[in-house]
Formats: structure tokens, sequence, C-alpha cells
């Protein structure tokens, strides 16, 4: 409820108590601040439960509320139209991998960088479209080079109300270190990570998708493809448990199951499947070009023009 207040209180609109106090003509302005509410944590990809709260605590303490909040449970349910709560499809490591090569040729660094962390971290949409540069911790940034793995700090996770209130995510492997050290670790420490608002992010996630020809999966399917391929490379339920940060081992049981069970790679058609395969069998000497742009800092309009440069002789030698 206190998030609502401050954006009450942010957007210049009467404070909560001259909303709820059954003044005429304010149950319509409540519904307004409510859509408006709900619409501005969706664009910044903030999980359903944050509206969903605010509208339950709202008619727990306001009975009369019960039926007058229809508007604002409109948008609840467009929401969860939109954003299922149950199965969410998933992409497979080397589709992952394919959409990441992409975005590099596409001369979209942050977006690939990003894609590659919530893929190898196993992040929800907002942990890193809402991040900023200071809740990354690189080794130098803990003065540590014995460390071998990165820690993205979570300030306000999901799951705070029942498990820590601040929390880390580990992403441990090699190149995306390398790749999130290249685009963001010489930036201040309150840059965002994501300048621009997480509806643009998610319209050049579906441009990736669609020009690979895979089917439009949301950002979540990266969470799940990256628990689902931790879990299939170690075995291991709590350490997966632990780097998912889910509550509950029945929890991430359930979903694991899901994510694998909905894999869209079996039913691609074979073109599709050949131009995936061909992608992400270039990703390591793709992710090796790209540091050597982003290390001379050649301007990102170049580097289509490059690789294509780098490409023709190789392809014509063939």
């Amino acid at each position: 409820m206190a998030s609502f207040a401050q954006f009450l209180r942010l957007e210049g609109h009467l404070p909560l108590a001259s909303l709820t106090a059954g003044v005429p003509g304010t149950i319509p302005l409540l519904n307004d601040v409510l859509v408006d509410f709900g619409k501005k944590l969706y664009r910044e990809g903030r999980p359903y439960h944050h509206l969903a709260v605010v509208l339950t605590g709202l008619t727990a303490k306001h009975g009369d509320l019960r039926r007058q909040l229809s508007r604002a449970w409109d948008v609840a349910l467009n929401w969860l139209d939109r954003e299922p709560g149950g199965t969410t499809p998933t992409l497979s490591q080397g589709a992952v991998r394919a959409v990441i090569v992409l975005a590099v040729l596409w001369d979209w660094p942050r977006v690939a960088a990003l894609e590659a962390a919530a893929f190898a971290g196993i992040l929800r949409p907002s942990e890193y479209l809402l991040t900023r540069r200071s809740q990354l911790l690189f080794p130098n940034d803990l003065l540590d080079d014995t460390r071998s793995w990165l820690t993205w700090v979570h300030p306000l996770p999901k799951t705070r109300r029942t498990a820590a209130r601040r929390q880390p995510s580990r992403i441990d492997d090699a190149g995306t270190i390398m790749l999130l050290s290249a685009v963001f670790e010489g930036a201040p420490p309150d840059e965002p990570l994501w300048p621009f608002s997480p509806d643009a992010f998610r319209a050049r996630h579906r441009c990736l998708l669609a020009a690979l020809g895979l089917p439009q999966v949301p950002l979540q399917g990266l969470r799940g493809a990256g628990a689902s391929s931790f879990y299939m490379h170690t075995e291991d339920a709590m350490r997966t448990l632990r780097r998912g940060r889910w509550g509950e081992l029945s929890t991430m049981n359930i979903y694991l199951q899901e994510a694998e069970a909905s894999l869209v790679i079996p039913n691609l058609s074979p073109s599709v499947r050949h131009a995936v395969e061909t992608l992400a069998s270039k990703s390591a000497w793709t992710l090796q070009v790209a540091l050597t742009l982003l290390r001379t800092r050649v301007a990102n309009e170049l580097w289509f023009e490059i690789f294509r440069a780098l490409v023709e002789p190789a392809a014509d030698s063939d």
C-alpha cells in the first residue's frame, strides 16, 4: 500500500484517506488513479501481485469498495491475460544464444547483455529492466580478484515479504560476465542498465524472436529457460533453489516441470531450426568480436557492417 500512497503523492493526486472517505464523486476518481497505477506497474515490468495487494488491501479495509472498483480490477484481469500466472513457454539454451547473437549483430549490446543476464542469473524482468549499475557487483568493485562470479543485488525482490528483504543473484558464466563488464562496468553507479521503458525492451525482444522465426516467448521465459538449464547441468535441486530464489522447494519443482514441458524448440520448422543452430554455433566468436568492438569504442551503428565484412570473406572461401 505504501507504493500506491507514494504514487498518489508523486502524481499530485488526493491522499488515500480522502479518496476512500466515501465523499460523493471520489469513487470514479479512485478507479481512475488505480487504473493509472496498474498500467504504470505493468509498463515498468513489476510483478502482478504489486497491483493485486493494493486492490485486495483496499477492499479488505473498506468493505463498501468491494463492488465499486470494477475498472481497476479490469486492469488486473487484462494483466493476467497478457502475462498469465500459469505455464510460460520457454526457449532452449541454444535458442537463447541465437537471440543474443542476433542482438549483437543488430548493434544492440545492452539488449544482448541483459538477455544473457536474465538467462544466466535466472532473473525476473523487473530485476534487470529497473536496475542501476550500482546493483552489479563485479570482482573489481569488491577489490577481490579471486572471485570468478558477478553478484546482482535486488533491493526490492518479489519474495521480500517471506524471505530476505535484499537478495543477491549470482552469475558465473564467463561469457556473460565479460559481456556485462564490457557494456556496464565503466558506467556511473546511478546509471540505469536499461535507460528506456520496459515496453521498449519487450519490443526489441519480440523483434529478435520474430526475425528468427521463433514463437513470441515473453521475457519471463528467459528465467524459466535459465532455471531449467542450470538444473539440467547441475542436477542439484538446492543450488537451483538458491539461484532462483524460490521460497519453497515444491514451488521450484512445479516451475521447473512446467518450464521443461513448455519448450518451444520441438515444434520449430527445419528452416527455423537450422537458422537458430547456425547462429547459436557462432556465439563464442560473436562474443569475442563484440568485446573487441566495445573495448575499442566502435560506434554501435557500425557493428552490422563490420560483422558483415568479417563474415563474407569466410563465406566466399567456403
